[in-house]
Protein backbone atom coordinates (compact mmCIF):
# COMPACT_ATOMS: atom_id res chain seq x y z
CA UNK A 1 0.00 0.00 0.00
CA UNK A 2 1.42 3.39 -0.99
CA UNK A 3 1.34 6.62 1.03
CA UNK A 4 -1.42 7.94 -1.25
CA UNK A 5 -3.71 5.08 -0.21
CA UNK A 6 -3.21 5.88 3.49
CA UNK A 7 -4.89 9.31 3.40
CA UNK A 8 -5.99 10.00 7.01
CA UNK A 9 -8.59 12.54 5.94
CA UNK A 10 -12.00 11.30 4.86
CA UNK A 11 -13.21 12.47 1.45
CA UNK A 12 -15.14 15.73 1.38
CA UNK A 13 -18.78 15.37 0.42
CA UNK A 14 -19.62 16.87 -2.94
CA UNK A 15 -23.30 17.16 -2.13
CA UNK A 16 -24.11 20.40 -3.92
CA UNK A 17 -27.56 20.77 -2.35
CA UNK A 18 -26.20 20.36 1.18
CA UNK A 19 -23.51 22.98 0.54
CA UNK A 20 -26.08 25.33 -0.97
CA UNK A 21 -28.39 24.89 2.03
CA UNK A 22 -25.56 25.56 4.47
CA UNK A 23 -24.53 28.69 2.60
CA UNK A 24 -28.11 29.94 2.59
CA UNK A 25 -28.42 29.28 6.34
CA UNK A 26 -25.11 31.08 6.97
CA UNK A 27 -26.22 34.09 4.90
CA UNK A 28 -29.53 34.26 6.74
CA UNK A 29 -27.76 34.22 10.10
CA UNK A 30 -25.29 36.91 8.98
CA UNK A 31 -28.18 39.08 7.78
CA UNK A 32 -29.96 38.66 11.11
CA UNK A 33 -26.77 39.61 12.97
CA UNK A 34 -26.35 42.72 10.80
CA UNK A 35 -29.97 43.79 11.38
CA UNK A 36 -29.64 43.16 15.13
CA UNK A 37 -26.44 45.21 15.35
CA UNK A 38 -28.13 48.06 13.49
CA UNK A 39 -31.09 47.90 15.88
CA UNK A 40 -28.71 47.97 18.88
CA UNK A 41 -27.04 51.11 17.48
CA UNK A 42 -30.41 52.82 17.11
CA UNK A 43 -31.34 51.92 20.68
CA UNK A 44 -27.99 53.17 22.01
CA UNK A 45 -28.54 56.50 20.25
CA UNK A 46 -32.00 56.73 21.83
CA UNK A 47 -30.45 56.16 25.26
CA UNK A 48 -27.89 58.92 24.61
CA UNK A 49 -30.67 61.36 23.70
CA UNK A 50 -32.68 60.41 26.79
CA UNK A 51 -29.60 60.80 29.00
CA UNK A 52 -28.98 64.31 27.60
CA UNK A 53 -32.58 65.28 28.37
CA UNK A 54 -32.31 63.79 31.86
CA UNK A 55 -29.10 65.68 32.50
CA UNK A 56 -30.77 69.01 31.72
CA UNK A 57 -34.18 68.34 33.28
CA UNK A 58 -33.37 66.46 36.49
CA UNK A 59 -32.89 68.29 39.78
CA UNK A 60 -29.77 66.21 40.46
CA UNK A 61 -28.73 64.85 43.82
CA UNK A 62 -25.09 63.94 43.24
CA UNK A 63 -23.52 61.17 45.28
CA UNK A 64 -19.92 59.99 45.31
CA UNK A 65 -19.48 56.56 43.74
CA UNK A 66 -17.58 54.51 46.30
CA UNK A 67 -17.18 51.67 43.81
CA UNK A 68 -14.99 53.62 41.42
CA UNK A 69 -11.23 53.36 41.27
CA UNK A 70 -8.97 56.34 41.87
CA UNK A 71 -8.32 56.71 38.12
CA UNK A 72 -11.94 56.33 36.90
CA UNK A 73 -13.37 59.30 35.03
CA UNK A 74 -16.77 58.90 36.69
CA UNK A 75 -16.72 59.79 40.38
CA UNK A 76 -20.31 60.88 40.98
CA UNK A 77 -23.79 59.76 40.00
CA UNK A 78 -27.25 61.22 40.48
CA UNK A 79 -29.42 59.32 42.95
CA UNK A 80 -32.54 60.49 41.10
CA UNK A 81 -31.85 59.86 37.40
CA UNK A 82 -28.73 57.66 37.72
CA UNK A 83 -26.73 59.79 35.29
CA UNK A 84 -22.98 59.72 35.90
CA UNK A 85 -21.02 62.94 36.18
CA UNK A 86 -17.92 62.53 34.05
CA UNK A 87 -14.76 64.52 34.60
CA UNK A 88 -12.32 64.31 31.70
Amino acid sequence: MSQIDKNPHPPISNNVQEVSDLLQEKNTIETNIFKSEAKIQVLKEQIKKINKKLFHKCNHKWKYDNGCAFDDHTKYFCEICEICLIFL
